[in-house]
This record gives C-alpha cells, structure tokens and sequence, in this order.
C-alpha cells in the first residue's frame, strides 16, 4: 500500500504565495509613494514663469462725460488733451467721432491708440472699433475715429480709452508752420498750404482740416497733400459734424457761418520706441 502524502504542502505553498503578494504590495505602494514625492518635488521646483509684458499706463478719465448726439461719451487718455468731441451725422447705422487733440509735453512726440466702444444699456457691446493720433511736442490736430457701426437708438454709451502710448524725443527737427486756409463759405471748399521745414523730409502726408465755431468742431475734411510739392498743398471739401444731433446739416457738405475758423493740421505718422 503506498504511503499518503504529506497534506501540508499545499498549505505551505499557499502560505509562502502569500507572503510574497503582500511583500510586492508593499514595494509597489512604497514604490508609488516615492514616485509621487520626486514628482510633488519636481513640480515645487520648477523654475517660475517668465514674467508677461508690461501693460500700457492705465487710463484715467480725464473729464466728465460729455453728450454726444443725446448719448454720454466718456474720454480716457493719459497722455493727449481732448476738446469737445462731436460726430458725423448718422448714416445707415454709422458714424465718426472727432475732436481737436493737442499735446501738453514741450519735449516729447507722443503716438496714442484707441479703442472706442459703443454700449448699450445692460452695458453689451454693439461695435468696437479704432482710431489713433501721432502729435510732436507741445503739437495739435485732430482725433478721428474709424465708422463705429450701431443704430443711434440703441447706444447707451460711448467710451474713448486709450490703449496704447509710446512718447519719446521727436524723430524730426525742424517745425511745420502756419498753415494758410481758403474756405469757400457757401459750400464748404477748402483750399490749404502747409509750410514745414521738418527732417527727415515727410514724403506726402494727409491733412486734416476742420471748421470750429467757440472751438467746437462744425465740420471737418482731410484730404492727401499733392505729390512733390512743397510747402504741402491740397484741397478737400467740409462734412458735417456736431455735438447735437439736432444741429448736424443736411447733406453732405456744409454751408460756414462768418464766425467759424478753419483751420489745417498735418497728419504725421511717428514710430517712437
């Protein structure tokens, strides 16, 4: 008869399985803790993010609202002085913004952006869009925008804020001087000759020219000055402008009452560091 077996062997073996499963659970879960420390690590250490431009002077208002064609027209700018602003008539859900712009430094050219905003009144943006002004020290001329596209009715609010600056020392020397203006008063035409004496020489600038009334704007123009004459020449023809809707002039041109000036400004483009 043979002999039985030893029955204890597979309980030792089941045993001895055992105690290996569990000694490589514990290596895997020290394994997965040290991991995780030399990865919590690696993450504290990472060299920090390299610091993001520098934003542009923030803008401050720089005078109450003022009242555009029934709607409040707030300027923010740090750098150009603004007088009043007005507006083209409405036409087709459209219009244009302008006022007389000077700048107060004597030592530095300034080059400014702009967006201008128009809201409505749960304060949504209907349009957006730009305009800029390059102006030499102690300089004047004219703030223009692009179309802002939104029917008159539906805006709330308009906002003039300045997005970006950049002054420096003018790239130019010499100066631009009085400029002559002849105005035909009953429908608007207006012949201009600029004398500069600027260097670099300006090869063939736009002008701006407007008609003020307590120096309000009434009308306004610009127009390319004539290839390879100098002193700039040029002519163009006045459009409406107010800051009531109400006393914008039919039409497209303006008829000048005997109290207005016009007046012409070169439109320089400056690229300042």
């Amino acid at each position: 008869m043979t002999a039985p077996q030893n029955v204890s062997a597979p309980r030792d073996l089941r045993r001895g399985l055992l105690i290996a499963l569990g000694i490589a659970a514990v290596v895997l879960v020290a394994s997965t803790v040290t991991t995780g420390i030399l990865l919590f690590g690696m993450l504290g250490q990472r060299p920090a993010a390299a610091p993001g431009p520098s934003a542009s002077p923030s803008p401050t208002a720089t005078r109450e609202p003022q009242t555009v064609h029934g709607i409040p027209v707030s300027v923010r700018d740090t750098a150009l002085e603004f007088g009043t602003v007005v507006a083209a008539p409405w036409a087709d859900g459209e219009t244009r913004l302008f006022a007389p712009l000077s700048n107060p430094s004597k030592t530095q050219a300034v080059s400014t952006f702009y967006d201008i905003t128009a809201y409505d009144s749960k304060g949504r943006i209907l349009d957006r869009t730009l305009g800029s002004a390059d102006l030499l020290p102690g300089g004047e001329g004219v703030f223009s925008s692009s179309s802002l596209r939104a029917e008159r009715d539906e805006v709330a609010e308009i906002v003039i804020e300045q997005t970006r600056i950049s002054a420096a020392a003018s790239p130019y020397t010499g100066e631009i001087g009085e400029p002559q203006v002849t105005a035909d008063r009953e429908y608007g035409a207006v012949d201009f000759v600029i004398p500069a004496s600027l260097s670099p020489d300006l090869e063939r600038p736009w002008a701006d020219v407007i008609a003020l009334v307590d120096g309000e704007i009434i009308g306004q123009c610009e127009a390319v000055t004539a290839e390879g004459t100098r002193p700039f020449t040029g002519k163009c023809y006045l459009r409406p402008a107010s800051k009531d809707a109400d006393e914008a002039a039919d039409g497209d041109y303006i008829t000048l009452p005997e109290d207005a000036e016009v007046r012409a400004f070169l439109r320089i483009e400056l690229e300042l560091e």
